[in-house]
């Protein structure tokens, strides 16, 4: 197994902003039907969203721990089997008050935390996590973040038009919330990308690849 170095890690930092974001916008099913200026306001949008839903929280100064008990929220480190959609890039989830982290992500970088420390500075790999499924419980019980409240008419047949919240909203606004409460300088997407490419190497090559693509 190629373990991930941290040439590598530093390279991924450096891939602009842009490009997670275009990247995790293109997994939307609706996706070519939407326009480049539809694109900017979904991101543009999302990320306002998810830095002003973490500056209201971190107004209230509370630590993990207290989030965790005042939303009743139940965090369990998971086996991929016990994940409602397991895969090799899911390494958390929500749903209906739990929150799932990924065993053999935490593993993964544990392992790596020299490396990732002098590459992407000091930070809690689950802390990040969690804030990140901390964003879907408030869009789970502030009908106004779903998806960063936005809403889309998209014509997927010429003659049919259909209303859509885009997922890739709520996606990129869990990211910048993480990326806020954390104060971290990079994309969060980065971790799965590293914890992917311990154990399916050229799967997240091939992510890299095609986000340098965009």
């Amino acid at each position: 197994m190629d373990s991930i170095q941290g040439d590598v890690i530093s390279y991924l930092k450096a891939i602009p902003e842009e490009k997670w974001d275009a990247y995790i916008l293109r997994q939307d099913m609706f996706y070519r039907h939407y326009t480049e200026e539809m694109c900017a306001g979904i991101v543009q949008k999302a990320k306002e969203t998810g830095r002003r839903k973490a500056f209201e929280i971190l107004e209230e100064g509370a630590d993990i721990k207290e989030l965790i008990r005042k939303y009743g929220l139940n965090v369990k480190d998971a086996e991929d089997k016990e994940f409602i959609m397991p895969d090799s890039i899911n390494f958390a989830e929500y749903h209906d008050g739990n929150i799932l982290i990924s065993k053999r992500l935490l593993e993964a970088l544990s392992q790596k935390k020299e490396i990732l420390r002098e590459a992407l500075g000091d930070f809690k790999v689950r802390d990040i996590v969690f804030c990140h499924e901390l964003y879907h419980h408030f869009e789970d019980i502030e009908a106004h973040l779903e998806n960063a409240g936005i809403t889309y008419e998209v014509k997927p047949l010429p003659f049919i038009k259909k209303k859509i919240s885009p997922e890739s909203a709520g996606e990129i606004a869990a990211y910048e919330f993480a990326r806020q409460m954390q104060k971290i300088d990079f994309h969060p997407y980065i971790l799965g990308i590293i914890g992917l490419y311990e154990y399916k190497k050229e799967t997240a090559e091939k992510i890299i690849e095609n986000i340098m693509k965009l």
